[in-house]
């Protein structure tokens, strides 16, 4: 059997062990042995049904540079402010990686939004496969587009911090007698496979690629919550402490509409200021599936995969976004026709726009429109023809 080696690198939250999940499962389940180099491997070892799983710590930046593009406008901005602003700071992940390779000797190497892991893998023999959402999966570009084009960003700059990109890597690649590369998104597309674990009208590139979308993956688990009283539409709302937090939970109330909520990290004591009869907070994640085929309306901070799973079940979101990735998710959502967004710190922005989502029956249509076009695509599936993916990668 094949050493496979998971490697996860950026982002936070539960989408990323939650997509690497089935997939993980399955290939233990089919005597492979999976090393799992995760940003916070206590996340897998909690999430992971399995028990033939050897954890590591991925090597990661905790914060931005202090060269920091902010805001960020490209996908470049991206790679640069939590990788590739300099050689120094990108020197010691690559030569982490390139150490985490050499100790595990994979088959194959399965990157969910790993860019150095990426790069260094090209020092490595191991077949590649990317998954991901379509951020995190860029597809072929001479350049990578400006997702900001109302900030009048200059095109000439925009080029200039991606080719400072381009050098960093191309440097790390020099001192490990590697060729260099032609453009920054030649990482993403010299790999075996691609999983897109998204759908078309949410791909944040979706304008510049035609390729097979996998969808996202099967939800299993979760906390059971009973509905609060209320006889109002059913609200759910899984969010992090936002600024608009405290004025949607008083409106809850105020309007007598019955919500369920998942705010992680979020204090007891908050907790106990804004429970109320149509209020109740969950404390673990919720079962995605119950509370999706009840809920009426969702609100959430554009995380991928539960606003893809929401989708999925006919209901339209209210996307309260705080970072250009989840900016651009919640766009593709609005432009849909599937729901609102507004800024997280912005009360009446907010409340703005739930009670047009109460009120307008037009955003549930679209919603249950997108459930009808995947309804017959069976979640189940996908993960198992993406381990034959793999499997059959090993042959070569």
């Amino acid at each position: 059997m094949a050493n496979i080696l998971v490697a996860w690198e950026l982002g936070g939250g539960f989408g990323h062990v939650g997509r690497q999940k089935p997939i993980v499962e399955r290939l233990v389940a089919r005597g492979h042995h999976v090393t799992a180099a995760l940003k916070y491997p206590e996340m897998g070892e909690s999430f992971y049904q399995c028990d033939d799983v050897t954890y590591l710590q991925a090597p990661y930046q905790k914060a931005m540079t202090e060269q920091a593009i902010v805001p960020p406008s490209t996908f470049a901005h991206v790679l640069h402010n939590v990788c590739f602003s300099n050689y120094e700071t990108a020197a010691s992940r690559f030569a982490s990686w390139r150490a985490i390779m050499r100790e595990v000797s994979p088959d194959v190497i399965f990157f969910d939004h790993s860019p150095t892991a990426l790069l260094a893998a090209r020092t490595c023999p191991a077949a590649r496969v990317v998954c991901g959402t379509g951020f995190c999966c860029p597809p072929p570009c001479e350049m990578y587009p400006d997702w900001t084009p109302w900030r009048n960003n200059e095109p000439g700059q925009l080029r200039n911090d991606e080719q400072r990109v381009l050098r960093v890597m191309n440097c790390l690649l020099g001192e490990a007698g590697e060729k260099p590369l032609e453009r920054v998104s030649q990482i993403f597309e010299d790999v075996d496979d691609t999983f897109l674990q998204t759908y078309a009208e949410l791909d944040h590139f979706r304008s510049s690629r035609e390729t097979e979308y996998y969808g996202i993956m099967p939800t299993t688990g979760g906390e059971k919550v009973d509905w609060p009283a209320g006889d109002g539409k059913r609200i759910f709302v899984y969010v992090r402490p936002i600024p608009v937090l405290a004025s949607l939970l008083k409106a809850f109330t105020r309007w007598e509409l019955p919500a369920v909520l998942f705010v992680p990290t979020l204090a007891d004591e908050v907790k106990a200021r804004y429970q109320s009869p149509f209020v109740r907070f969950a404390d673990r994640a919720v079962d995605l599936n119950r509370i999706a085929s009840e809920c009426d309306i969702c609100v959430t901070i554009g995380s991928h995969a539960t606003t893809a799973a929401l989708l999925l079940a006919g209901k339209p979101q209210l996307t309260l976004p705080y970072d250009l990735e989840k900016t651009l998710f919640a766009r593709n959502v609005m432009e849909m026709g599937a729901g609102l967004s507004a800024p997280p710190d912005n009360a009446k922005a907010t409340l703005e726009a739930l009670r047009m989502l109460l009120l307008d029956a037009s955003f549930a249509k679209v919603a249950q429109d997108f459930a009808a076009k995947y309804e017959n695509i069976n979640r189940d599936k996908q993960p198992d023809l993406m381990v034959t993916r793999i499997e059959s990668l090993l042959s070569h």
